[in-house]
């Protein structure tokens, strides 16, 4: 069994819609396997209150702001699609290199 580790994990998104869109944000969690599947995810405390969940590729997890989806591009690459429920209405998509 694979020792469980953190890797850190920064990119950018773009606003593809809602407020700001076409816009560039940025954003920095870190990212743990949980086994199987399926990551722990820990936001950057300046996002979202450093927010920690568990995701799986192509799965969502719904917070109480809004929900993440998630797409590993590779082991050093994934894709958080991110959709704010709440005022302002915005979906980005980010693309974060992890290492």
């Amino acid at each position: 069994m694979a020792a469980a580790y953190e890797i850190s994990c920064r990119g950018n998104g773009q606003i593809l819609r809602g407020e700001g869109r076409g816009g560039i944000v940025s954003l920095s969690l870190n990212r743990r396997f949980a086994g199987g599947s399926t990551y722990e995810i820990r936001l950057h405390p300046n996002y979202f209150g450093g927010d920690t969940f568990n995701i799986s590729a192509y799965s969502s997890n719904q917070r109480r702001y809004g929900r993440w989806t998630a797409e590993e591009i590779s082991r050093n690459q994934i894709v958080l699609i991110f959709e704010q429920e709440r005022s302002p209405y915005v979906v980005v998509s980010y693309v974060l290199n992890c290492g």
